[in-house]
This record gives C-alpha cells, sequence and structure tokens, in this order.
C-alpha cells in the first residue's frame, strides 16, 4: 500500500489492495474467477511480490451443488461406500427413512459432530473442516474445536468454531457440547479432555499425519470407536500399529475448484513448486530441481509458492539460492497466495503449458497434486505416501532421483502425448476428492461407530 493511503477508505471504495500498488482483489467476485488475473500475469514478468488475503467463507450452494442431491458418479461411489441411495439414516422408527434433511432422531434433534484440531490455521487440516462444513452441516450440527486460533475461527459462522487454550477450557467445552460424535484430528490433548468430561458420545480418531506426531497412537490410554484417515496408504500404516476399524475418508474440495475462469497467456510456461520451506516438503531439493529444469530449458519461470511462516534462516537460505543462481534469475517466490486464487493459479500454469513439481517425502494424501489435477495442471512426484493413488505411473518418479524428474518434467513441456498421460487420472481426483464423496463416506463411519439413536 502507498504512503498515505488510507485502508479503511480502500475498503469502503470497495476494493483492498495487495502488497503490490498494482493488485486490487474486489472482495465480492466468485472463488476462482478471473481477480486473480493481474496477480498470475506478473508470473510472466515484473518484481516478486507477495499475494495476501483471506480465505472466504463458503456456505452457500455455489455453481448448482447442494448437499443431498449429488446423482451420477458420486451416488454410485457412495452406494459402493455402502450408503443406499446416499442416505443411512432414519426417523426412530422401524424401516422408515429419513428423508433429504439433517439427520435427526424421533423428536428431529439433529446428530451433534464436534471436530477437534490443534491449530486454527488457514490450510491443511482447518481447510478441510471449513470445505466439509457447507454439505456437513446441512445434516448434522457440526462445530469445531480448536487449542488456538490463528486466524481460522473467523471463517465460520458465529459460534461453530471456538477456541479451548487449556485442558480445563477443553473439558468444559466438551461437556457443554454433549456431542454424539467427538472426532480428534491429530491432537490427543482432546482425548484426555474427554475421558474427564465423561466420554460423552462416540469417539472417532482422524488421523492425517505421516511424522513423528503418530506416535500418541501407540500410547493411547483410551479405545477409539473409529479411526478415519484420508487414504489406502494411511489405512494400512494405521493397520500395521494394530488399530482398528479404520475407513477411508478422503480430503475434499469445495466449489471454489469447480469454477469455471478464464486463464491469461503468460508468454511463458512457469513450473511451480507449492509446500512449506521446511524438510518434510524438501525445498532445498525442489530449488535445485527448478533451477536444472530452467537450465535446460531458457525461457520457462521457475516458481515457488509457500514459506510465508518460515524461519527467517530458511527464507534467508531460499533468496540466497534465487539470486545466486543465474538460472533462477527469472523465478517468482510467492510467500503466500489468497486460497481463493489457487484455482486459477493452477489452471494459468497448465493452461500456459507448465506443470507443477513435487519433493516431498511422504504424503498422507497428497492436497496439493490433487488440486492441480483438478485445474488440469500436470504433476511430476516422488513415488512416496499416498501419491500413487491418485497420479498414473508417468507421473512418478523413484524418491530422490530427482535428473529422472527433471527429465519427465522437462517432457511434460513439450509432449502433449505426455502432457495427457500424466492428467489421466484427474477425473477419478475429481470424484473422490467431491464434498459429497467424503460426506457418503463420513455418513457410513456413524453407521457403523456412533452410539446415539440418530442413527440406523
Amino acid at each position: 500500500m502507498g504512503a498515505g493511503a488510507d485502508p479503511v477508505q480502500e475498503r469502503r471504495a470497495g476494493r483492498r489492495r495487495g502488497p503490490d500498488q498494482g493488485l486490487r482483489v474486489p472482495p465480492s467476485r466468485p472463488a476462482g474467477a478471473d481477480h486473480v488475473l493481474p496477480a498470475v500475469r506478473r508470473l510472466s514478468g515484473g518484481a516478486r511480490h507477495r499475494v495476501r488475503g483471506r480465505v472466504r467463507r463458503r456456505h452457500t450452494r455455489a455453481h448448482g451443488l447442494r448437499p443431498g442431491r449429488g446423482r451420477g458418479p458420486f451416488l454410485a461411489r457412495a452406494q459402493h461406500l455402502g450408503v443406499p441411495g446416499g442416505r443411512v439414516l432414519r426417523d426412530g422408527r422401524a424401516g422408515r427413512a429419513q428423508g433429504p434433511g439433517r439427520s435427526a432422531d424421533a423428536a428431529g434433534v439433529p446428530m451433534k459432530v464436534l471436530f477437534c484440531y490443534r491449530y486454527g490455521v488457514i490450510g491443511g487440516v482447518s481447510t478441510q473442516l471449513l470445505n466439509r462444513y457447507t454439505h456437513f452441516s446441512a445434516e448434522f450440527e457440526v462445530g469445531v474445536l480448536y487449542e488456538s486460533d490463528h486466524g481460522m475461527v473467523a471463517h465460520f459462522p458465529p459460534g461453530v468454531a471456538r477456541v479451548a487454550a487449556t485442558d480445563d477450557a477443553r473439558e468444559a467445552a466438551i461437556r457443554e457440547a454433549e456431542p454424539d460424535v467427538l472426532v480428534v484430528i491429530d491432537s490427543p490433548s482432546f482425548l484426555s479432555a474427554w475421558q474427564r468430561a465423561g466420554s460423552p458420545g462416540s469417539l472417532i480418531l482422524e488421523v492425517h499425519t505421516t511424522t513423528a506426531n503418530l506416535s500418541y497412537l501407540g500410547d493411547l490410554a483410551v479405545r477409539p470407536d473409529h479411526i478415519v484417515t484420508v487414504s489406502e496408504y494411511m489405512r494400512g500404516k494405521l493397520g500395521a500399529l494394530g488399530l482398528s476399524p479404520i475407513s477411508v475418508v478422503p480430503n475434499c474440495l469445495d466449489e471454489r475448484w469447480y469454477a469455471e475462469t478464464v486463464p491469461p497467456a503468460l508468454g511463458s510456461s512457469p513450473v511451480a513448486w507449492i509446500g512449506k520451506l521446511d524438510g518434510h516438503k524438501r525445498w532445498r531439493a525442489a530449488a535445485d530441481l527448478l533451477d536444472r529444469i530452467a537450465a535446460a530449458r531458457p525461457g520457462v519461470t521457475p516458481l515457488l509458492v509457500g514459506g510465508y511462516t518460515a524461519p527467517a534462516s530458511e527464507v534467508s537460505a531460499l533468496t540466497t539460492k534465487l539470486a545466486t543462481s543465474p538460472a533462477l534469475g527469472s523465478a517468482r517466490w510467492l510467500p503466500r497466495v489468497d486460497y481463493d486464487m489457487m484455482p486459477a493459479l493452477y489452471s494459468a500454469i497448465g493452461t500456459n503449458g507448465g506443470l507443477t513439481v513435487s519433493t516431498t517425502t511422504d504424503e498422507s494424501f497428497g492436497m496439493s497434486v490433487a488440486e492441480a489435477l483438478v485445474r488440469g495442471c500436470p504433476v511430476i512426484a516422488p513415488a512416496v505416501g499416498a501419491l500413487p493413488e491418485i497420479l498414473p505411473e508417468e507421473a512418478l518418479y523413484p524418491p530422490g532421483a530427482y535428473a529422472e524428474a527433471a527429465d519427465k518434467a522437462l517432457r511434460a513441456l513439450s509432449d502433449a502425448g505426455f502432457r495427457a498421460a500424466l492428467l489421466s487420472t484427474a477425473q477419478l481426483v475429481r470424484e473422490r476428492t467431491h464434498t459429497e464423496y467424503a460426506l457418503a463416506a463420513f455418513r457410513n463411519v456413524l453407521q457403523r461407530s456412533a452410539k446415539s439413536a440418530k442413527v440406523a
């Protein structure tokens, strides 16, 4: 924002500014629409800059998608999950299926589902909770409880998400909520609070992490009624720890990911890496990989997205790498991109002949990979974790084989047939990440584990 600019007056004028003077984003435009394009166009030239913003709340049924009305492949997959007609709940009288609407007991009281997670941070698990909310809240009374909030609570409707920063506060919040189902996501502090609160309802553990945080599962003082995770890879990993029963509820994408955009012509093909500046995502290997690709194919635009919360030491290392490598002279680093802008960013990369590359050590699901595929952007990634479940063989390289990764990326920049092969699983991923698919899978878990009379 320029010197002397008044942010209040900017908002009253119906616009908000990014740190770059030229980026003005009208707040009322739909997610994924062409308001992202000025920022995307900057990938082909201009100064490095940040695109900052907020994840907008999505509580309306955009683009004609409504809970309980999914048909075609989503209904078929729901039936494969054992969900006849996509409905599992009853009105309390034997043999009468409850019609569309909220899952409720005979008195019409909706089932209460309370999701508990450590960090109210935009992205990751919290974004999944927000993506689920629109569809899940049409059938359940949904609540979200965080240990700490870093900007996420405000993205839910008032009263839906709250913070319980201490053990006593968590116990009190669970007592007050009286949930029919408590879902604890990689946050063991809520388990003891649930016990002290009298163990109300069913307990479901949801596991997303693949890191050392899994260690708490070996020391559980309480047996959950069900385990939920996000991929078959994770089901196997958790089964090896002796945990059961386990169901898969895949990560989902909300309606913004299905919005149409008209990507701009950038004048070059971006090769992008998206992730945190940490060892798990191997950003240093990513920078070297982008360096290798750019050296072999002058004219591409290396792009790194992420790192807004990285320690200063990591930021310094990255900027030094960008400044000292001749092949990365045209590189762009976007420390933070508004989640609303990501669908259009992926579309712009793919439409302009670019692709994304991954150097991750492990993935429980691979959300950034799925996002790219849904938007028609090819991906080259290591054959680790759950990535082989969503990527074709052509897209995978052995972990650490960065020369092979570079060769695949270079081929994708020029071979249309190979690009088509890289996107051959995109439709499957679109179906699997649709919110109604996740809702059907979650209903199935409730049918198997809930103690409430609100479940048949």
